[in-house]
């Protein structure tokens, strides 16, 4: 937990003997050639310390210089010893945080001048023994290096990741002290208009940040766009919010939104060519064993393999500092079209008197409810007959996603049909398909406009669909907390089409200024205006669940403004799942009263009572699970687990009975919140009763 807290932690810690004390003990003693980080990235040989080996080398060092010393007092004017002693006071006082590269070199040197020694020594002031010893701590490190290679490009792409920090600041410095300022000079200078430049010039600088991006920043880039939304969305209700903010964010979310589209794609390919360079460095890895335990040998053979090593790394940092702007397209969708359908259905139980007779007298002591329950379900049949079960009807949902679904399997067969080479074989298959497709291209426009489309759009409506920043100022969908996870996965959906279609439109409109032959300029006009009111209903029906300053703009519709009495996505999925919630208890209840199943109760009494067996069976479970961790700290320290199995398999045991009934009370507590009235039947009384509860 401290290693993951360090970087939050107040410099004040580092005062605390304690911490010091800590920390030291903890780097001293973790053991293994590699070192381990908190942030789980691998260990880079090259630049990176490694303690556990240098407490080596230091200890070596240590025993040489005695050594060195005490042969010095018998032979004082030997100046070979005092530059042997000069050397090991340098290396010494090398940093305890250098790289074994570094440290590498000195020992070779180290190496060959105890060479020099040992061509006049005699067996009493050898120093064989320490070559040995060093020649030895040599070859370890030489074979650390060449295990570390099997992750020496995933440290290469994170250190270029890393060089996107350089960008914080300058991204803070536009998003918050810039925006700080242009609503500044908004307040003194209302005709300045400040905080709307500042959002247009926001839209430019973020697709510039963007498309420049290397291809080994994208993702990281991306994340930091991510990080200043939710720095924004945290700075929202407090003293440190300013004028402009809330459309910034949505600006920043909308952008980020854009480009999370292209993120599979840019990691895509940076794999691909990534699993190239991978494979001859693995190459060089089976080639260099280096099972020779000549220091000269293995120097050799490392200069030599780092020479082809490098090509390697060169050719992966140029790979990593690719552009990747011709890969921000958006992919091909991989769902079908039916894919991620929500399709709530209400079930079409009839619904007879049997559940009002089967319900006795609210315990509550009120009688009102009771006497009015066959009144009060004759409404509700009423109601879901003409209002709720037409609600939830998808059969002008099913006509939409049936079209299109025919458009995309037809235009993909068109394409698949089409010879790939136009030659005198050939001509005449491809002015037949050419044919089809002007065929089916005037019965798609006919259909869009039997639809309500028009291929002519309003002009303020084409302006603000063809402004960045109205586009991007528009708010994300949002469930709150009211989503299931098939709602959760339709409005992703829906998100997900909605920036691909934003992606889509400068493309489609630029491509009235040079289209293929086959097609005429008035036939692909009228096609992009058809394209133009699509996208206009579109934001037209966001603006329904979305509503916001810049939706208003863009509806232009006095019928379909957001009015400020309508609720929002959130609001109306929350309504639904209440609605569903009911309809699913009473389906349950009337199930349950078909199959003879008798209701317990009605009221409040039933709701506390199960509650209360919640609470109960939560802290029974909760006391069962701290004694069965002090149990077996017990038998750590005194070393009787085999005397006490038995006892700890009947805690065992009881904790999984427990388990077992806070499972089950749990489904009944949302059976019995499902509904305003709470009804208890009387085969749920029974999972409550106090004796089997205590037993």
């Amino acid at each position: 937990m401290l290693e993951r807290c360090y970087d939050a932690l107040s410099d004040s810690a580092d005062d605390s003997l304690a911490f010091q004390v800590g920390v030291v003990l903890d780097t001293v003693t973790r053991g293994g050639s590699q070192p381990t980080f908190a942030d789980g990235r691998p260990y880079d040989y090259y630049t990176d310390a490694n303690p556990s080996e240098m407490r080596k080398a230091v200890k070596l060092l240590n025993r040489l210089v005695g050594r060195l010393e005490d042969i010095a007092r018998e032979w004082p004017e030997q100046m070979v010893l005092r530059h042997l002693l000069d050397r090991c006071a340098a290396m010494l006082a090398l940093k305890a945080d250098s790289p074994i590269v570094r440290v590498i070199a000195a020992f070779e040197g180290l190496l060959l001048h105890t060479a020099d020694w040992e061509a006049y020594a005699n067996r009493d002031n050898t120093l064989a023994g320490f070559q040995t010893d060093i020649g030895n701590l040599i070859v370890d490190w030489r074979r650390l290096e060449l295990s570390c290679w099997a992750q020496l490009l995933e440290t290469q792409a994170l250190n270029f990741a890393n060089e996107t920090s350089s960008w914080w600041f300058k991204m803070y410095e536009v998003l918050i002290h810039g925006g700080r300022a242009a609503a500044k000079e908004e307040a003194e200078v209302p005709e300045s208009h400040a905080t709307e430049a500042h959002a247009n010039s926001l839209v430019s600088l973020i697709d510039k940040f963007m498309t420049t991006s290397p291809l080994g920043q994208y993702t990281p880039r991306l994340d930091m766009l991510r990080t200043f939304s939710r720095h924004l969305n945290a700075l929202a209700g407090t003293p440190s919010a300013f004028v402009g903010m809330d459309r910034m964010t949505r600006v920043l979310e909308s952008l980020t939104a854009r480009y999370t589209l292209s993120e599979p794609t840019v990691a895509t390919s940076l794999r691909t060519q990534r699993e190239k360079v991978e494979r001859n460095v693995k190459d060089f890895i089976k080639l260099a064993s280096w099972k020779d335990v000549n220091v000269h040998a293995l120097k050799a053979s490392a200069q030599h393999t780092h020479r082809q090593l490098h090509r390697c790394i060169r050719k992966f940092r140029e790979v990593l500092r690719k552009p990747c702007n011709v890969l921000l397209a958006p992919p091909e969708s991989q769902r079908k079209p039916t894919d991620g359908l929500v399709r709530p259905a209400l079930a079409a139980t009839a619904y007879d008197g049997s559940i009002l007779k089967a319900v006795g007298p609210a315990d509550d002591g009120s009688s009102s409810t009771a006497s009015n329950l066959p009144r009060m379900f004759e409404k509700y049949q009423a109601l879901l007959a003409s209002t709720v079960r037409p609600a939830f009807s998808f059969e002008q949902h099913e006509v939409i996603n049936d079209a299109a679904i025919e458009i995309v399997t037809t235009a993909k067969s068109l394409a698949d049909e089409t010879p790939s080479v136009f030659n005198d074989e050939t001509a005449k298959a491809v002015k037949n398909m050419l044919n089809r497709k002007r065929v089916a291209w005037g019965t798609l426009l006919k259909e869009l406009r039997k639809m309500g489309f028009s291929n002519r759009v309003k002009a303020p409506v084409l302006a603000l669909q063809q402004s960045s920043i109205a586009i991007h100022s528009l708010p994300a969908l949002r469930l709150g907390a009211n989503g299931s996870a098939p709602l959760t996965a339709e409005v992703g959906r829906i998100e997900e089409y909605h920036y691909r279609m934003l992606v889509s439109m400068p493309e489609l409109r630029d491509s009235l200024r040079s289209h293929h032959t086959d097609m005429t300029t008035p036939d692909l006009t009228k096609a992009v205006g058809f394209v133009e009111s699509v996208l206009a209903m579109a934001l037209t029906n966001r603006a329904r669940y979305a509503p916001s300053p810049e939706t208003v703009l863009l509806t232009c519709d006095a019928d379909s403004l957001p009015s400020p009495g309508r609720r929002s996505l959130a609001e109306n999925l929350g309504l639904y799942t209440r609605l569903a919630r009911i309809v699913g208890r009473l389906d349950q209840l009337t199930l349950s009263v078909g199959t003879g199943v008798s209701v317990g109760a009605v009221g409040p009494g039933p709701q506390a009572v199960v509650h209360a067996a919640d609470r109960f069976l939560n802290q029974v479970s909760d006391a069962l699970r701290e004694l069965l961790v002090g149990r077996r700290e017990y038998e750590q320290v005194t070393g009787t687990s085999s005397a006490s199995a038995d006892s700890r398999f009947h805690i065992e045991s009881f904790l999984s009975t427990a388990g077992d009934l806070r499972a089950a009370v749990a489904r009944i507590v949302a059976s019995v919140d499902g509904i305003k009235l709470h009804v208890l039947l009387s085969c749920a009384s029974s999972s409550l009763d106090p004796q089997r509860l205590d037993s």
